[in-house]
């Protein structure tokens, strides 16, 4: 094919898809973008990014090839969220760009304009502008690449054309008749048994498929369902299975039971997936699976009054039966299309399979966290939706080549203008949450969230109004009870955190569930703070009381044994304060307030040598720590270097102009330089 054939097409999904997307480019992080960028000390060093593949806990969740990016991207921009928002729309209109490229050699007709309809869906906004969601775009993209080197084996190619030249037509691809690479020959013979391994390239395709599919799945694991869209497709290409069919795949289906296995437990003991929350009948995943399919479906043919939190759908299907229609519907559906599927073809049937298979994940069948507040979301259908539209524009462009490419235009100036506007609504926490309540006023986890983006800005009465709405729609929720203690501790009434905070402990549950345990960690890690800010013996007592209760509940909790640290240290215990902060560089060898409270605890010591490493490890890991850069300049005045003293102190003042203590400094080194001989 002759390169503009190929690179117009591309270069105009590129420009569709900065059409659709641009307002992203002026986003702001959202939600648990802090976990996964803003406040993820995995990010600061290259230890980090070793603990990142090394340790499955290390991260909200074991996808380390997203993270990874995530970790090199901080290593050029830091926190700037220009660049994670551009470099996940570029990699979803790259991954527009390789399904095109995919249906093609697949010889579906609609390649292209399925391909554009892909790219500016409404839908896909969630997955493009929310910098977290990564994780989406990156895999999808390695899965549409594995699967693309997958069908250039000699063993997945089709022992006779498919549809549109099945019937000797000439496929209208792009307006015009296809070449030799839209629509192969039909005269490639079957191979024998054998003969592929005869072929380097097939072995090279082959290698390069599989190390594409591990790598997506390290990136995130709902690509585990690759394998068997691959099957899929043969099925439809040959209208059989063969053995053999399945031993080039056989690598494929262990890796994606391993890591679907390990993300399943992930889920559940380390992110929290467990509880009456998610305790559900077979019958009421039955329910919920052909539900969330027909709501699917509902949104990609009318991407209307879409919402970044749905509502919580209560399944009883004993007390309301017409809940089972959806599943009903949806087996019967695929019972029509299994009947005529000799009439039809079996097109329809494969759309329909690789559809609700690829949504399987996310059909309620396992446990997911996000199930605790809604059993949807528009990002689990990134990949699914292809399946939709493909069928749709291939049977479009199939049977009315005319009618097709005008159509295909409204439809893709439509998606464009909806999804830019839906792009807007992610600018920032407070403009999402609001317009989720806008849609779902119900939403508790909305209201908790809102008011989290309020306190973040410093207007605690506004967080509170939000999580007591949170709390009249969630009664007795432990963390909940927590946040409220924490915005009275903020507004000055100590005596009401505390109140709050005991009842947030009556609240959380004292299970056996490890990860339930945990929770009750935060209650008495609050109380620590609260009461550590108030006067009195009696108070300090019960502080260091409280973090040590929150540490022996959770072992990891970085932050309590640093604020133990630095209580003690307060109190003239400096060597019990030194193994607190040594505790804390355990759990994580990267935590900045532990290095340097470390740095503190040596000076107070005069132990100058050991203070400076400290500080100086902070600053490998923050190089513009106006503290730490003030207290290394304490410790060149210590040792009477006041040159080398006052440029730290002068440098701490350039990053923040209002540090007054950095100025204190700096006039008494220069004082005392001045009195030097």
């Amino acid at each position: 094919m002759r390169p503009p054939r190929v690179f117009l097409p591309a270069l105009f999904l590129l420009l569709a898809a900065f059409l659709a997307y641009f307002p992203i480019l002026q986003n702001r992080f959202i939600w648990d973008d802090d976990y996964y960028i803003q406040a993820n000390v995995q990010l600061l060093s290259t230890a980090g990014l070793g603990r990142i593949w090394t340790q499955i806990d290390s991260e909200p969740q074991y996808y380390p090839l997203t993270h990874t990016t995530f970790w090199l991207e901080y290593r050029f921009w830091g926190a700037n969220p220009l660049p994670y928002h551009l470099d996940n729309l570029l990699l979803h209109a790259l991954s527009a760009i390789v399904l095109w490229r995919l249906l093609l050699r697949l010889q579906i007709p609609g390649a292209w304009p399925a391909a554009l309809i892909f790219c500016v869906h409404p839908v896909q906004v969630e997955s493009v502008a929310w910098a977290t969601e990564r994780k989406n775009v990156l895999s999808g993209l390695l899965y549409l690449l594995s699967a693309s080197a997958y069908f250039r084996t000699e063993w997945a190619r089709p022992n006779y054309p498919l549809s549109p030249c099945t019937h000797g037509e000439r496929a209208r691809v792009r307006g015009s008749t296809p070449t030799d690479d839209d629509c192969p020959s039909p005269t490639v013979p079957e191979l024998k048994e054998g003969e592929s391994g005869k072929n380097t390239d097939c072995w090279l395709w082959y290698a390069l498929s599989l190390i594409l599919f591990f790598a997506a799945l390290l990136a995130k694991s709902v690509t585990a369902t690759l394998p068997a869209a691959i099957l899929l497709i043969l099925w439809w290409n040959r209208g059989r299975l063969r053995w053999r069919d399945f031993l080039p795949i056989l690598p494929m289906f262990i890796a994606a039971a391993a890591m679907g296995t390990q993300t399943s437990w992930i889920e559940k003991h380390q992110v929290g997936a467990v509880g009456p929350d998610f305790n559900f009948s077979p019958l009421q995943r039955f329910t919920l699976a052909g539900w969330a399919v027909c709501f699917y479906l509902t949104k990609l043919i009318l991407p209307i009054h879409l919402n970044f939190i749905y509502p919580r759908w209560t399944l009883d299907p004993a007390l309301h039966p017409w809940q089972l229609l959806f599943s009903v519907a949806v087996l019967g559906l695929i019972w029509i299309l299994w009947r005529l599927r000799r009439r039809i073809g079996r097109g329809p049937l494969t759309a329909a399979f690789f559809y609700i298979g690829t949504l399987v994940p996310a059909l309620g069948f396992v446990n997911v966290f996000p199930m605790r507040y809604s059993f949807v979301a528009d990002h689990y259908q990134y990949l699914a939706c292809i399946g939709p539209i493909t069928i749709l524009f291939a049977a479009l462009w199939k049977f009315s080549p005319r009618l097709g490419l005008p159509i295909t235009l409204v439809l893709a100036a439509v998606c464009c203008i909806v999804s830019e506007a839906r792009c807007r609504v992610f600018y920032d926490s407070q403009t999402l949450w609001q317009d989720t309540l806008s849609k779902n006023p119900d939403s508790w986890i909305a209201h908790a969230n809102f008011g989290q983006s309020l306190a973040d800005q410093g207007d605690w009465a506004g967080a509170e109004a939000e999580f007591h709405k949170a709390l009249e729609l969630r009664p007795l929720d432990g963390m909940l009870y927590t946040h409220i203690g924490v915005c009275r501790a903020a507004l000055g009434d100590n005596p009401g955190a505390i109140w709050w905070l005991q009842k947030a402990l009556d609240n959380l549950p004292d299970s056996d569930e490890p990860v339930l345990h945990r929770l009750r960690s935060e209650p008495y890690y609050r109380l620590g703070w609260v009461y550590g800010s108030m006067p009195g013996e009696e108070n300090r007592r019960l502080a260091e009381n409280a973090y040590r209760q929150a540490i022996q509940i959770n072992p990891q909790y970085e932050l309590a044994m640093d604020n133990l640290g630095q209580l003690l240290l307060e109190d003239g215990q400096t060597a019990a304060a030194i193994a607190e902060f040594e505790s804390a560089l355990k759990v994580n060898p990267d935590s900045v307030p532990a290095h340097n409270n470390l740095g503190n605890a040596y000076l107070s010591q005069n132990d100058l040598q050991r203070a400076s490493a400290e500080y100086q490890s902070v600053l490998l890991l923050q190089p513009d720590n106006v503290n730490t850069i003030n207290n290394l300049g304490n410790v060149f005045a210590q040792q009477k270097k006041w040159p080398e003293a006052i440029a730290q102190f002068e440098r701490a003042l350039s990053l923040d102009p209002d540090f007054d203590l950095a100025r204190r400094n700096l006039a008494s080194a220069l004082a005392h330089q001045a009195g030097e001989p």
